[in-house]
């Protein structure tokens, strides 16, 4: 049955697919949300997203339950998973089993796959929000011919409401999307009961990376970036935890007299991931494109000092100074300045670390962010 949050993973059982009664209990009985979104076991920020929702919604109005249109693997595995979760999806709606659905999407197969899931509901009149997350959509919409164009706003215009991560993106999609049906819902994060100790054992600063690696992270730079750290402070580290280009990294930094000073973690997430955000004392997103990443809003929780860019929703949690640094795409020496002014005034970086905590708490804490979602959903179907 529908519990207050729940996944239908893979290989999960339909059982409770059937009709439920109508008694009056049911009636008084939570109103049921059909998640749509990629597996929570899957890498990224979305994944990431969907794994604080789920594991912490605590609305008792509303019941929350996930099917996975998107697993990590081949191109078989991926086509099944996005077959298997419309079955899903087909069979909860013909029970009538589902009261509003929230489809999470991103930029290029990601959007055309739950584009599938948007015209059903439509098509069958059920209350639909969609939420945008990809900071490259705008990207993906603009290489789009005109006659993907058209077909990009017609989908999105079939939402009762859109959910984007912030102002700025509220812009982009404005253009797009009636801007009266925009709701600015910024990604949620979970805000540990203390910051991160600095605890590296005296092996010298931390400075962290977490996201996949490649130029759209900013890897490169922050390589490009380590030779002059590392030559006024020899005890740096700099650890990325992600997946993506690693085998590109590991051959750049292969045979430089600072390699050892670089630490590849692969992909990290829950206590491996809360402990390299409590060793941390710097963390880095010299990122090209974002929505509202996950990470950086996690290492803001933990009372990091960040260096990041100004690109996409950053920032409406970012202002230059008091919350963190900012530095412009691909400007390698900001972001080196920017470094080391950090690690030689740790007093203010422990300043900025905390208002940046302060920050999320007051904006970005699940539990604030679940409010602003679950008005919505009791909007739309007062409507209805």
């Amino acid at each position: 049955m529908w519990n207050n949050a729940r996944s239908l993973a893979e290989g999960a059982s339909d059982d409770d697919v059937g009709p439920e009664p109508r008694t009056e209990e049911a009636i008084a009985a939570p109103r049921r949300v059909v998640v749509l979104g990629p597996s929570t076991q899957g890498l990224g920020g979305v994944a990431a997203v969907l794994k604080v929702v789920l594991g912490h919604w605590r609305e008792p109005a509303f019941a929350l339950r996930h099917i996975p249109t998107h697993v990590d693997g081949s191109r078989g595995r991926k086509l099944l998973a996005a077959l298997r979760a419309l079955g899903r999806f087909a069979a909860v709606a013909a029970a009538r089993r589902v009261d509003v659905v929230h489809v999470h999407f991103s930029a290029n197969a990601s959007f055309y796959r739950q584009s599938v899931f948007i015209l059903l509901c439509a098509l069958l009149g059920i209350p639909r929000v969609g939420q945008a997350h990809a900071g490259a959509f705008p990207a993906f919409y603009k290489a789009c011919g005109p006659l993907r164009r058209a077909y990009v706003r017609f989908v999105l215009n079939r939402l009762d409401r859109l959910f984007v991560l912030s102002q700025e993106w509220g812009d982009f999609y404005g253009t797009l999307y009636p801007r009266e049906r925009l709701v600015v819902v910024p990604n949620p994060v979970v805000v540990p009961p203390s910051p991160a100790e600095h605890a590296r054992g005296g092996d010298g600063p931390v400075v962290l990376a977490l996201g996949r690696l490649g130029p759209g992270k900013g890897t490169y730079d922050i390589l490009d970036a380590i030779p002059a750290v590392v030559a006024r402070f020899p005890t740096a580290q700099f650890w990325f935890g992600g997946d993506g280009e690693v085998d590109k990294v590991r051959a750049r930094i292969a045979g430089e007299p600072w390699a050892d000073r670089v630490r590849l973690l692969g992909w990290v997430e829950g206590a491996e991931k809360e402990a390299v955000l409590r060793q941390a004392d710097v963390f880095l997103l010299p990122s090209y494109a974002e929505g509202l990443p996950m990470a950086l809003l996690e290492a803001m929780a933990y009372g990091l000092p960040v260096v990041t860019t100004p690109v996409g929703g950053i920032p409406q949690a970012i202002a230059h100074g008091e919350t963190g640094l900012l530095i412009d795409p691909g400007d390698v020496p900001a972001l080196r300045s920017a470094i080391e002014s950090l690690l030689a005034e740790p007093g203010r970086a422990r300043s900025l670390g905390m208002a940046a905590r302060r920050l999320v708490r007051e904006r970005y804490d699940v539990g604030l962010v679940q409010d602003r979602v679950a008005a919505v959903y009791a909007e739309l179907l007062r409507q209805r």
